[in-house]
């Protein structure tokens, strides 16, 4: 079985983040959490607009892998039953604009999802909020940062709240114009750009190559 076994096939435990209330008073347990079928489920939501990303169950394997070799995954309960998930990878993808000066000290939100249905009754908040916390805690990155879509973001403002600020270089902002093939069988592209957060732990007064 895949479901609960790390690379290796070790069993790991969890750290629970937060046990409460969400604002709509059902009760939300954020945790650590190393169980693909509940990840699955929740990446899934790439799949359907706006993104409309190819996500097969390979990709769905492989891209949990890659949090589970470096990274990890934050998920998000709602009365017991898996609604959202907060992605981090330790390190920078080589194809993308924006240099950090130290990119193995950098924590990566590569994919906050929630399902459609428990939008909007502020478990992403919580996620970002807690997923914040853990790396504050950790205390061995410098910076925070997230790439989103420059139109139509669902979680811009959830990480303007949490300190992110958009990421220039040269005054200019920037940018990676983005283009994959879509389920619907065509190609198409969007505009991405950076959101970043320096972390109360760090030294470093640039998050980009000079």
């Amino acid at each position: 079985m895949y479901n609960t076994m790390a690379l290796g096939g070790e069993v790991m435990s969890s750290l629970v983040l937060y046990s409460g209330l969400l604002k709509d008073d059902h009760y939300c347990l954020i945790k650590t959490m190393h169980d693909f079928d509940d990840f699955k489920k929740v990446i899934k939501v790439f799949s359907e607009d706006p993104y409309n990303e190819v996500l097969s169950d390979q990709d769905c394997i492989d891209e949990f892998d890659s949090y589970e070799r470096n990274g990890f995954v934050i998920g998000g309960y709602v009365d017991g039953q898996i609604q959202g998930i907060n992605c981090i990878l330790n390190d920078v993808p080589e194809d993308y604009s924006i240099n950090f000066v130290n990119p193995k000290r950098i924590a990566y939100y590569s994919g906050l999802a929630v399902l459609k249905n428990c939008q909007k009754n502020g478990l992403g908040w919580r996620l970002v909020t807690e997923t914040d916390r853990y790396i504050q805690e950790l205390g061995k990155y410098d910076y925070s940062f997230a790439r989103i879509r420059c139109f139509d973001s669902q979680s811009e403002g959830i990480f303007r709240k949490h300190g992110f600020i958009d990421a220039y270089q040269d005054e200019e902002l920037i940018v990676d114009d983005v283009t994959y093939l879509r389920n619907t069988g065509v190609y198409d592209h969007d505009l991405r750009k950076y959101m970043v957060k320096k972390l109360i732990s760090s030294t470093d007064n640039s998050y980009y190559k000079r």
